[in-house]
Order: C-alpha cells, then sequence, then structure tokens
C-alpha cells in the first residue's frame, strides 16, 4: 500500500490553487502566486519522479489511487480559462498551459524529464508554434517560436531548443507574453 505524507500536504496545495485560479480567473480579483505554483509544481514533479515507474510496460503502468488525486487536481488546473478580462491583463492560462505540460508528460512518460525539474510543452500561439520550457527550480519560463520541434529526453536537455527561434525568458508566468513575441520575432 502506498503513502506519502507528502501526498497530502500537496493535494491541499493544489486545493488552494484551483480555488485561487478561480477567483482570479472568473471574478478578476486578488492576485496569480507564481512561487505557491512553483512549489506545487515542483513537488508534484519530485514526488511523480520518485514514485512510479516510468518504465514500466504500458499494461503495468499504475498511479496509486493519492497520487491519481493529485494528477487529476493537476488536470484540473491545467483546464483553467480566463473569463473576466482584468485591468492588469494578468491571466492564470500561461499556468494551465504548463501545468497542462507536466500532466501530460506524467501520462505519456517518454515526455517526464527525470534528470532535472523541467516541462516542456509545444503550443500553437499567436499563429505559430511555440516551445514552453518551465523550469520549476526557478520559475522561469523560456519561450521559444520554431516550426520543425521535435520532444527531447532528458539526455538532450542541451538540445531543447529547437533551431530556427530566438528564445527568450520571463519571470512572469501571470502574463501573456505575445507582445514580447511580436516584437522579438517580428
Amino acid at each position: 500500500m502506498y503513502y506519502d505524507k507528502r501526498t497530502d500536504g500537496l493535494i491541499e496545495k493544489w486545493d488552494n490553487l484551483l480555488v485561487e485560479s478561480e477567483v482570479f480567473a472568473l471574478l478578476g480579483e486578488g492576485s496569480f502566486d507564481q512561487e505557491a505554483f512553483r512549489e506545487a509544481m515542483l513537488e508534484t514533479w519530485e514526488l511523480f519522479s520518485e514514485q512510479i515507474d516510468f518504465d514500466a510496460e504500458d499494461t503495468e503502468y499504475k498511479i496509486p489511487i493519492k497520487l491519481a488525486v493529485v494528477l487529476g487536481q493537476l488536470r484540473a488546473y491545467s483546464m483553467r480559462e480566463q473569463i473576466m478580462v482584468r485591468d492588469d491583463e494578468e491571466s492564470v492560462e500561461p499556468s494551465a498551459l504548463i501545468a497542462g505540460d507536466l500532466y501530460e508528460s506524467i501520462l505519456e512518460r517518454k515526455l517526464f524529464i527525470k534528470d532535472r525539474p523541467l516541462v516542456l510543452g509545444d503550443h500553437f500561439l499567436d499563429e505559430g508554434v511555440h516551445r514552453l520550457i518551465y523550469d520549476m527550480e526557478t520559475g522561469e519560463l523560456s519561450i521559444q517560436k520554431g516550426e520543425s520541434i521535435t520532444y527531447v529526453n532528458d539526455k538532450n536537455l542541451g538540445e531543447v531548443s529547437p533551431k530556427d527561434g530566438e528564445r527568450i525568458v520571463v519571470e512572469d508566468i501571470s502574463s501573456w507574453w505575445e507582445d514580447d513575441l511580436d516584437e522579438r520575432y517580428y
């Protein structure tokens, strides 16, 4: 039987993030707590990297029920959309994309980066494909535009970037970065 006392604390953190994101995105109140998000992402990555056998055959891949609860919360957060247009132009959607990338990397185990707390994903944004790389230790998000992106495994982190685009790094994941992308790419 699986038990890790960290799981209960992590479930509580995701519960809080889900409630706060609802108030933030639906009611336009409060501010996005980037540090709480970063901590929850890092603890989720750590827990799954330690507890799950990512090399198991698909038919043998199992997730203990408590970790499945965390995975469900991660999925729920990843589906957050911004309803209220805020005066400060902050949005929950960039963090939802990043949470979705971690969720997908846990389900599609070959995408999970085991050696470093990073999550990456490719997204169609602003009429182009962009690779998002979120560093869970620093909270920095690297964004790179590229049309021919392929996934890499954890042994090739030096080659994570597509060759055809400049990478920008943002520390504030509560705002859309399209203005930055427009200024830097076009």
